[in-house]
């Protein structure tokens, strides 16, 4: 036995399933068959299509299933309303499926963003403690996902990849087991660099005592060189000035009485 909705026959919907048909007749066992009108009774079908011939909206007619009806040029202003209401219902289905595929779209993201960080999280786990198996047997298949998932890796997944590397600053990494030890190990290796950096930058006391000594013995041999050099000036004059002493007592030993 069918089923029947009484609330889907109205002249709306009759009019709208008779257009459907382009303008060929349509038999009255088709109209209701039709799920579009609730698969109404046959002689409910043939009331409204006889109302509507009274009002000059249908056009009796003969079609391949028997009697029935076809549209004619008479427009109902329900079935406009009809037609424009179900076209803004299928722009709305439209919209909220569009949202709904966004919707999707992010939550998955959001999925994989979060089952990335624990596994990037995990791994510097293992890394930090020096579990070494586990983070081996981690990073490979961390490499495969990510080669599987992504033709090319995102920025943002090649980051959380290389995080991977580094120390965990969780409470167990640093509180307990290899974990403290990788960080104080980690630790003194940055100390380690950082005298290394100031030494290589500050230099030595020593260094700097010893090269203002002998900036001091270089000041002091060029002012005894300077010393030299003016005695020796000095005594060559006092002797050139004895030269002419002597020459003058010679000169006026020899000059005649008169």
């Amino acid at each position: 036995m069918k089923r029947t909705d009484p609330t889907k026959l109205t002249e709306a919907t009759l009019l709208r399933a008779v257009l459907e048909r382009g303008g060929k007749p349509v038999a009255y066992k088709t109209l209701a068959e039709l799920d579009a009108l609730g698969r109404p009774p046959r002689p409910a079908v043939e009331a409204m299509c006889e109302t509507l011939i009274e009002r000059g909206y249908l056009v009796p007619a003969v079609a391949a299933k028997g009697n029935g009806v076809r549209a004619s040029a008479k427009e109902h202003p329900t079935l406009w309303a009809l037609l424009i209401s179900e076209h803004l219902a299928g722009l709305d289905a439209a919209r909220t499926a569009e949202a709904s595929g966004a919707k999707e779209t992010l939550r998955d993201l959001v999925n994989t963003s979060i089952f990335l960080k624990k596994a990037a999280r995990e791994a510097r786990c293992a890394w930090t403690r020096r579990d070494d198996d586990l983070y081996g047997e981690l990073a490979a298949q961390l490499d495969k996902w990510i080669a599987e998932q992504w033709r090319t890796a995102p920025t943002w997944v090649q980051r959380r990849r290389k995080s991977v590397e580094t120390l965990c600053h969780c409470f167990d990494c640093q509180e307990y087991g290899d974990g403290a030890r990788r960080h104080d190990e980690v630790k003194r290796k940055m100390e380690a660099a950082k005298r290394e950096q100031q030494s290589a930058e500050t230099p030595d006391p020593a260094d700097t005592l010893d090269e203002a000594i002998t900036v001091e013995m270089e000041n002091d041999l060029k002012t005894q060189h300077e010393l030299q050099a003016n005695v020796e000036a000095l005594a060559a004059g006092q002797e050139a000035l004895a030269a002419q002493v002597a020459a003058l007592i010679r000169y006026n030993g020899n000059e005649p009485q008169t």
